[in-house]
C-alpha cells in the first residue's frame, strides 16, 4: 500500500521533541514510515526487533505528532493500526541553538551531552 505524500516539513520547536527524535532507534522509524503506512509489526520485522519493543517509541513519536494512525483494520479479533509519518522532513526552530541568552547555551549543553551519551 504506498502512498503519495505532499512534501511536508515537521519543526521541532523545543527541548523535549528534539529529545524524542534524538534517539536512533525513533530516527529509524520514521525513514520506514515515510515511505509507507506500516504496522507496529511490520516495521519491527524491517528492523529485527520484537513490536513488543517497539511500542513506546511508536507512543512517544504520537505523542509528539511526528506519526499518526493512517488506517484501522479489524484483523479477526484484534484491531491492527497502520502508522504514518506526519511529515517528510524535519527540521529544527533556529531559535533552539540561540547561544546569546544563558537557557540557549544550556539548550546547547543538554543537547549536546543527550545525543553524547
Amino acid at each position: 500500500m504506498k502512498e503519495n505524500y505532499a512534501k511536508s516539513t515537521y519543526v521541532i520547536k523545543d527541548m523535549e521533541t528534539l529529545r524524542a527524535i534524538a534517539d536512533p532507534l525513533r530516527t529509524q522509524i520514521l525513514e520506514l514510515l515515510v515511505k509507507e503506512p506500516r504496522t507496529v509489526k511490520q516495521v519491527g520485522k524491517k528492523l529485527g526487533l520484537a513490536p513488543g519493543k517497539l511500542y513506546y517509541h511508536f507512543n512517544t513519536l504520537e505523542k509528539y505528532g511526528m506519526i499518526e494512525v493512517a488506517e484501522t483494520r479489524q484483523i479477526a479479533n484484534m484491531l491492527e493500526k497502520l502508522y504514518r509519518a506526519t511529515a517528510t522532513e524535519i527540521d529544527l526552530d533556529p531559535s533552539l541553538l540561540s547561544f546569546a541568552t544563558d537557557q540557549g547555551k544550556e539548550s546547547i549543553h543538554t543537547l549536546l551531552t543527550s545525543s553524547i551519551d
